[in-house]
């Protein structure tokens, strides 16, 4: 029986032993628990490639066969992701993370990917470019074509199989558009590869791809300087003797607007602040209080052109709960589905009406006469 499986070679599948970078083994079920807790808003987007990154130090550390060091595994966890945290706060969310995924009783039933039982070779490159530059789309692509196209055979890897966007989207409880996307990304960048087949089997079983192990990174050389005899001025006074690198240092230190806008649009985000909030006792814990909450968080993305994260904080704290437009609403509700009845109203006139800017103004008149 050994033989059997070690010897069998799927038609338009491609069957390696090694591979650059190697395989990072993860169980199927907890690579799908992982996604559902995500879907479920139980963590943020950062919190998914966080889990990807402490997957590639496992491997890491298991071939090397050494255990990891608790004093540089969160330096190597924000070096992966690029998150800014400190070291103690990202190691204390990977323990909380997979607390989580052993602990909490996440819902891995699928009829699209088979045999959960099995462990799954994630290539440990691919799990670095997800923890470093992963999206809700390319993350959702990745996990569904790792699902259905990576196999064991032995003691080799097989690497081919069916993927059907439609049905992937359905499981994975995204739009297909966004499968298409993060497909479309991955295959640009040379994680995925497709196989020319008849069109009978994508109708019927999809399209044949491959995980592959990427392109890397390509060294750019820079075009030689020209020959210039011309000699530099001496500086006419001191300041010009500044060195402007440590304005640009302090500039980039500061987190990017972009990545703020990320994180306010991400819906794991605003269900945490809100459930935070909540349980403090600054906002009651309503469908009211919660739809204002995540229409406060795409406003502050939409607007905001500095600080969006500063602006999602001043008027969750401030109470001003009239801000955000319908606009920002309907996008809150798309984002996170709200029990809604009869026509749909303001954020601001629901707030009013469930006593949320009230509550608000209480707390911020007793909090000034304490003081």
């Amino acid at each position: 029986m050994q033989e059997r499986v070690g010897s069998y070679r799927p038609k338009h599948a491609v069957v390696a032993g090694r591979m650059r970078g190697g395989f990072a083994p993860v169980r199927a079920v907890e690579l799908l628990a992982a996604w559902r807790l995500y879907a479920n808003n139980e963590i943020e987007l950062r919190d998914l490639r966080l889990w990807f990154a402490s997957t590639e130090l496992r491997a890491e550390a298991r071939f090397r066969q050494k255990q990891l060091c608790s004093g540089g595994t969160g330096a190597r966890l924000r070096a992966l992701t690029g998150d800014r945290r400190s070291a103690r706060v990202l190691c204390a969310r990977v323990s909380a993370i997979a607390a989580q995924l052993e602990s909490e009783d996440v819902d891995t039933q699928s009829d699209y990917f088979r045999n959960l039982r099995r462990r799954i070779p994630v290539p440990r490159r691919l799990a670095r470019h997800l923890a470093l530059e992963g999206t809700r789309s390319t993350i959702a692509a990745a996990i569904g074509h790792l699902l259905r196209c990576m196999y064991w055979r032995g003691e080799s890897c097989v690497s081919g199989g069916t993927a059907k966007a439609s049905a992937m989207a359905d499981e994975l409880g995204v739009s297909l558009r966004s499968i298409r996307r993060g497909k479309r990304s991955l295959h640009d960048e040379g994680w995925l590869e497709s196989v020319a087949v008849s069109q009978h089997v994508l109708n019927r079983h999809g399209a044949v791809v491959r995980v592959r192990a990427g392109r890397g990174c390509e060294p750019k050389m820079s075009p030689p300087r020209p020959d210039s005899r011309a000699c530099l001025s001496p500086p006419k006074n001191k300041h010009q003797l500044r060195c402007p690198l440590e304005t640009k240092t302090r500039e980039s230190s500061r987190p990017s607007i972009a990545a703020g806008r990320e994180r306010l649009r991400d819906r794991g985000f605003g269900e945490r602040q809100f459930r935070e909030l909540a349980s403090s006792g600054r906002i009651p814990a309503s469908e009211a209080a919660r739809l204002a909450v995540l229409s406060c968080a795409q406003y502050a993305a939409r607007v905001a052109t500095r600080n969006p994260m500063g602006l999602f904080w001043h008027l969750v704290r401030g109470g001003y709960w009239d801000r955000p437009s319908q606009l920002d609403e309907d996008r809150a509700r798309m984002c996170s589905e709200v029990s809604r009845e009869g026509t749909t109203v303001r954020v601001g006139e629901v707030a009013r009406s469930m006593g949320v800017v009230h509550h608000v103004q209480h707390i911020r008149v007793a909090g000034a006469q304490q003081c």
